[in-house]
């Protein structure tokens, strides 16, 4: 009999805020090598927890516009509550005709300068100025300037002129630095904007600190976004804000929080939703380590328990994971699933199969440390049989479909033989059955 049951029902709003700091880790470690539209949500399943649960965030970017600054306001109401959230953005200010024609004419590096400094701080004065914004907007930009001026938010801005009529300057580099100290690096084609979060046609490719193989790379794009940010980077020239745009913002900006509960509040950022009771299927397991999971069809069976998994890797208790389910179809969606989460551990566990055409028990069996073994249920049997104590307290196994593991074959096979093992996970929409 499982230890707890835990029913998932009324799914509510939760702040990033109020989740445990290794909830917030786990939600993260899940982040994928790859974001691609079409396959993913860049903005929900990227952006979002990324800049939820970050300690801060460096991004250099391409084409922005005072627009784009409005807009990118957004995603900010999540993690103004966070003290300790820093946002450093680098932007290039688009050139008009006009701005070309004048640096044409420009004889001293000052006057060069002049004309970049104006175009930098009118980036900031145009969206001041703009009086016909809806009241959400409105909100954004008290949010945006209250974040200046608590310096929360430092912006630089970034002119090319490492060639004769440069354009503009499109590096696209985007780092999360994380409470617990590890860092996702990102480049792609996305903006900072919500188009480019969510409605373009967009593709990112993301370095994770605590996988092997990417640390170099997240230190390499730490290192050239210092660089750009510092002044440093040849063929750049870097400007702050001039000290009058900045005091006139510190000025217009409230000075008090902004109320950004409406925004929050409403379901264009209401993304950490889905988390929820995900969250709490977590907290329930982890403190009965044997249970029953029944959470509906499209709540997230699926990934609560490799969330599960994965914090119990992460925390060193297990080294071994079964996932046992009946049917073709739901074997392979897990295997697909499976090969994602091992691909973020920095030791490499191997996934064995045992259904259909693929017979990999028999490897499992002679040595099952750093193994997945994804098995049909009527051939689990011989697999827990041959699992020592030693071994099976190394280990978490899943039942998929739980509701069907009671048949009366199932009961007289599988008796006593899963007592060994620490932790046991059974999911159902529907495990209530006569």
């Amino acid at each position: 009999k499982p230890l707890f049951f835990y029913r998932t029902l009324v799914t509510q709003h939760i702040d990033s805020t109020s989740l445990p700091q290794d909830r917030g880790k786990s939600i993260i470690m899940t982040i994928k090598q790859y974001y691609r539209s079409g396959e993913s949500d860049l903005g929900q399943d990227f952006f979002v927890p990324c800049l939820s649960f970050c300690s801060s965030y460096k991004r250099a970017v391409g084409y922005f516009s005072s627009s784009a600054l409005i807009t990118w306001a957004a995603v900010l109401p999540r993690i103004i509550s966070k003290d300790q959230t820093l946002i450093y953005l680098l932007i290039s200010p688009s050139l008009n005709e006009d701005d070309l024609h004048a640096l044409k004419g420009t004889i001293t590096t000052q006057e060069r300068d002049s004309i970049y400094q104006k175009k930098a701080d009118n980036i900031l004065l145009d969206a001041l100025e703009v009086e016909d914004l809806s009241s959400d907007k409105q909100l954004r930009i008290k949010l945006l300037t209250w974040m200046i001026r608590t310096q929360k938010l430092e912006l630089r801005f970034a002119f090319p002129n490492h060639v004769e009529n440069p354009v503009i300057f499109h590096e696209k580099i985007g780092i999360f630095e994380f409470p617990w100290k590890e860092k996702i690096a990102f480049t792609g084609s996305a903006n900072e904007s919500t188009l480019g979060h969510t409605r373009n046609y967009e593709s990112i490719d993301v370095f994770r600190s605590w996988v092997g193989e990417d640390e170099d790379r997240v230190q390499i794009k730490i290192d050239q976004f210092t660089e750009a940010w510092e002044g440093r980077a040849k063929g750049l020239k870097i400007l702050p804000l001039s000290e009058e745009t900045l005091e006139l913002v510190k000025s217009r900006a409230p000075k008090e929080n902004p109320d950004v509960q409406k925004v929050i509040d409403s379901p264009k950022t209401n993304q950490l939703d889905k988390w929820r009771h995900q969250d709490e299927a977590i907290n329930a397991f982890l403190n009965s380590e044997k249970g029953i999971l029944e959470m509906a069809t499209g709540t997230g069976k699926t990934r609560t328990a490799l969330r599960i998994f994965e914090q119990l890797v992460y925390d060193g208790k297990i080294s071994t994971l079964i996932v046992t389910a009946d049917g073709t179809d739901l074997h392979n969606q897990w295997y697909k699933q499976l090969i994602e989460v091992s691909d973020r551990f920095n030791e490499k566990f191997v996934i064995l199969r045992h259904f259909e055409r693929h017979h990999e028990r028999d490897e499992f069996i002679l040595n099952p440390n750093l193994k997945i073994l994804l098995i049909s249920r009527s051939a689990l049997a011989p697999a827990l049989r041959k699992l020592n104590d030693q071994a099976g307290a190394r280990t978490f196994l899943i039942h998929d479909e739980v509701h069907r593991l009671g048949s009366p074959g199932n009961r007289r096979d599988l008796a006593g033989l899963s007592d060994k093992i620490r932790f046991r996970l059974g999911l159902s929409a529907t495990p209530e059955r006569e």
